[in-house]
C-alpha cells in the first residue's frame, strides 16, 4: 500500500516532520511504502492508494481518496479568525482519522445533514512500534522536547525547571532562549534519536494545554515516552487517565507554580528511590502503548477503513451505484466540446473520462466538421466507453451555445452532464448519481473542486522563494465548495461551478429551453439558471474535480464578452420564477439556523434566570437598606430626645466644669 503523507509544515523543524519519518518506519515494517510530500503535484507523481493530510490548514488537493487527521482540538480551527475556511477543508476530506472521542463527535456532529457523512476511525499521532528497553533510572533525568513554538506556553514552570539540576529541555534553538541553563540543543527528526535521549533520561514531562484537554486529545508525547520505555509526569488529561491509568504519574490539579515543581521534584526522588516499581509502571506504559497505539496496528485498521471508504465513495470500479435505490444502474451521457480545448486537454478529458469508476455512461462529443485531427485520438477510447460524434460546420459554431444546445438535442439517457475546464476525480459521476439516486426530489446534483496554481516564487521572500523552488510547492484552494443558493446566482457566474453537475435528462422535455439564446460565451451559466427554474438542488460536500488554470480575470478582453452575455441573460431571466426557492442546500442552512436560534434562545433564558436571580437579591438588599434606614431614623430620634432631656443638659454642664479645673 503506498500512503502519501501531505505535510503543510514540509521541510521545517516541526513535530509533524518526526511523524512523517515514524509513519515511514511504521509503514515500511507493513511491507507499505509512506512518503511525505508538500503538495499536490508531489501527490500525482506518487499515485499513491491513499493521502494522510496531517493539517487542517489545506484542503483535499487531487482525486485520490484523502483523509484528514483530525488530531488538534475543535478550539484551532471553530475560534479561528480563518474559521470558515478551516472547516471547508476539513468537510472536503474523504474520510476522518480522530485521535479523541470529543473531535470524533465534532465530526459526526458536522456531517449530520450532509449526504456524504462517512464514518471515523481512531488514530493518534502516535509512535512506530519498539522493543521495550529499561529506563536508565539510578539517577533520572527529567526531559522535555518540542519546538516551544508557543513561548507563552508553559514559560513560566519552565523558567521556574530551569533551576532545576534535574531538568533537560531540547528542541530549536529559537523556542528556548528564555533559558539559562537547562537547554541541552536539537534532536535529528529521524524516527530515533528522540526516543534513544527518553530512554537515557528515564524520565519525561507531557503537558498539554488547556484546549487539548478539552478536547481530550492527546499530543505525540505520550505515546512516544511510553514508546521509548521512559516513565512519564503528566498533566491532568482524561485519554491519558482512561488509557494509560497508573502506569504514569501524575501533576494534581490547581497548583500552584510553586506546588507543581516540587510535585514534580517529589517525582523524581520517588522513581529514584522506588526503581523496581518505576520499571513495572515502564513496562506495563510500554504494553498499552505497542497493543493500542503503536503506528503499525493503527494503519492496519486504516486498511480496513480506507477499502471501506474506496466502496463508499466510489474509488473501486463498478457498474452503478453501491446501495443504489434502483437496482438498475443510470445510464450517463456527458456532453464535450472539443472546439473549447486545445489537443492536449482534450486528451486529459478523455483520460478522466476512461479512469471513472462509474462504468455506465457515455460522451456525445460536439467538433467541427472541419477538424480531422482528433480523429485518431478517438479510436484510442472507443473501446473504452461509447462515443457518439456530432460535427458541426463553421457557421453552426459560431456561438457557444449553439455547440451547447446540439449536444443537448442529442441526450436520450436518464441523466446528463457538461464536461467544461475541469477534469474529473474517478468518482465523480459515480457520487453525483449516487445523490440524483438517493434524493428522489432533487433533479440536479453538483460538487466542488480543486483549483491548483503555480506559485508566484517573485512575489514571494528570498526564503520563502526558496523554500518553494526546493519542494516544488504549490497553491490550492477549494473552488464552488460552498452550498450554492442560484436564486441568487444572476448576480453571481461563480455560485457553482460549470461543468460540475450532473442532472436528470427529464429536465431537457420542455419547449423553452428547445430554441438556442445565440450566446457566444456563458452559455453553460445559462443553461444552470434555467435548470434551477425546474428542479432543486443538492451539494454533495465532496471534492470531485481539479482546475489547472484560474479563471479569467473581468478585465480581459474575454471578460467584457462574458458581462455583455450576462446582460443578456438577464433580460432572458427577468420573467423566469425560481419556484424552488429552498434548495437543499438551504434547507440544511434553516436548520442550522434553527438549530442556532435555539441555543440562543436557551442562553437567553439563562441570562432570564440570572437576571430574574439578580432582582431578587436587588429587591432583598433594597428591603435590608429600608430596615437599616429605620433603624437609623429610630436611632437618630433616640439620640435627639436624649440630647433634649435634663440628664443630657447636666452632663454637658458637668462636662464643662471639669474642663475648667483642668
Amino acid at each position: 500500500m503506498r500512503i502519501a503523507i501531505h505535510n503543510p509544515f514540509y521541510g521545517g523543524l516541526f513535530a509533524e516532520k518526526e511523524l512523517c519519518r515514524r509513519l515511514g518506519l511504521a509503514a515500511k515494517s507493513l511491507g507499505w511504502k509512506a512518503v511525505e510530500v508538500a503538495g499536490r503535484s508531489e501527490i500525482n507523481e506518487l499515485q499513491p492508494d491513499a493521502v494522510l493530510v496531517l493539517h487542517h490548514y489545506v484542503p483535499k488537493v487531487t482525486g485520490y481518496p484523502t483523509y484528514g487527521c483530525m488530531w488538534n482540538p475543535i478550539a484551532h480551527f471553530e475560534r479561528s479568525n480563518k474559521s470558515n475556511e478551516l472547516i471547508k477543508n476539513i468537510l472536503s476530506y474523504d474520510g476522518y482519522l480522530c485521535g479523541s472521542s470529543v473531535v470524533k463527535t465534532w465530526v459526526q456532529d458536522t456531517l449530520y445533514f450532509l449526504p456524504n457523512k462517512v464514518g471515523t476511525l481512531p488514530f493518534y499521532p502516535s509512535s512506530n512500534e519498539t522493543q521495550y528497553r529499561e529506563p536508565e533510572l539510578a539517577e533520572p533525568r527529567l526531559v522535555y522536547i518540542g519546538s516551544n513554538w508557543d513561548t507563552v506556553r508553559f514559560k513560566d514552570l519552565f523558567l521556574e525547571l530551569d533551576k532545576k539540576d534535574y531538568v533537560d529541555f531540547y528542541g530549536r534553538q529559537e523556542g528556548w532562549q528564555y533559558l539559562e541553563s537547562s537547554y541541552r540543543g536539537s534532536i535529528p527528526f529521524d524516527g530515533v534519536s528522540l526516543l534513544d535521549k527518553l530512554n537515557r533520561a528515564g524520565v519525561a514531562l507531557c503537558l498539554h494545554t488547556e484546549v487539548h484537554t478539552e478536547s481530550e486529545a492527546p499530543t505525540m508525547r505520550i505515546f512516544e515516552i511510553a514508546a521509548s520505555g521512559a516513565l512519564a509526569i503528566c498533566g491532568e488529561h482524561a485519554f491519558i487517565r482512561e488509557n494509560f491509568g497508573d502506569c504514569v504519574l501524575y501533576l494534581s490539579q490547581n497548583l500552584s507554580l510553586s506546588e507543581q515543581v516540587e510535585e514534580i521534584s517529589s517525582h523524581i526522588a520517588w522513581i529514584k528511590n522506588n526503581p523496581e516499581t518505576a520499571l513495572e509502571m515502564s513496562r506495563e506504559a510500554h504494553r498499552i502503548f505497542v497493543e493500542r497505539f503503536s503506528l503499525e496496528n493503527l494503519l492496519r485498521s486504516f486498511k480496513d477503513y480506507h477499502q471501506e471508504i474506496v466502496l463508499e465513495k466510489g474509488f473501486a470500479p463498478s457498474l452503478g451505484v453501491q446501495a443504489a435505490v434502483t437496482k438498475q444502474p443510470k445510464h450517463v451521457q456527458l456532453i464535450l466540446r472539443a472546439n473549447s480545448h486545445s489537443a492536449s486537454e482534450f486528451k486529459q478529458h478523455l483520460d478522466s473520462l476512461a479512469n471513472q469508476s462509474y462504468q455506465d455512461f457515455s460522451l456525445v462529443l460536439v467538433k467541427s466538421d472541419a477538424d480531422s485531427e482528433l480523429d485518431a485520438l478517438l479510436e484510442l477510447y472507443k473501446t473504452r466507453f461509447e462515443i457518439k460524434i456530432i460535427a458541426l460546420d463553421s457557421v453552426q459554431c459560431r456561438y457557444g451555445s449553439s455547440t451547447l444546445w446540439a449536444g443537448l438535442s442529442a441526450v436520450t439517457s436518464e441523466y446528463f452532464g457538461v464536461l467544461s475546464s475541469s477534469l474529473l476525480h474517478r468518482n465523480h459521476i459515480h457520487t453525483l448519481v449516487k445523490l440524483l439516486e438517493r434524493y428522489e426530489n432533487f433533479g440536479l446534483a453538483y460538487s466542488g473542486s480543486v483549483l491548483a496554481q503555480e506559485v508566484n516564487t517573485d512575489d514571494c521572500n528570498s526564503s520563502q522563494k526558496d523554500f518553494d523552488e526546493q519542494n516544488g510547492a504549490d497553491v490550492t484552494s477549494l473552488r464552488f465548495f460552498e452550498q450554492a443558493d442560484l436564486v441568487d446566482a444572476i448576480e453571481s457566474d461563480k455560485l457553482l461551478g460549470l461543468g460540475s453537475f450532473i442532472a436528470k435528462s427529464s429536465l431537457l422535455q420542455d419547449s423553452d429551453i428547445a430554441i438556442d439564446p445565440k450566446l457566444e460565451v456563458a452559455e453553460e451559466f445559462f443553461l444552470l439558471l434555467y435548470l434551477t427554474t425546474k428542479t432543486r438542488l443538492v451539494f454533495s460536500y465532496d471534492v470531485t474535480q481539479s482546475h489547472d488554470q484560474p479563471v479569467s480575470e473581468d478585465s480581459t478582453p474575454e471578460g467584457q464578452i462574458w458581462q455583455k452575455a450576462i446582460r443578456r441573460i438577464e433580460k432572458i431571466m427577468s420573467s423566469q420564477g425560481f419556484p424552488f426557492r429552498i434548495s437543499f442546500a438551504r434547507w440544511h442552512s434553516l436548520l442550522k439556523a434553527e438549530a442556532e436560534l435555539l441555543e440562543r434562545e436557551q442562553e437567553l433564558q439563562k441570562q432570564k434566570e440570572e437576571a430574574k436571580r439578580f432582582w431578587q437579591k436587588f429587591r432583598s438588599s433594597q428591603q435590608e437598606l429600608q430596615r437599616c434606614q429605620e433603624e437609623l431614623q429610630n436611632s437618630q430620634a433616640t439620640v435627639a430626645e436624649l440630647q433634649s432631656s435634663k440628664f443630657w443638659k447636666l452632663r454637658e454642664t458637668w462636662l464643662r466644669l471639669k474642663r475648667v479645673r483642668s
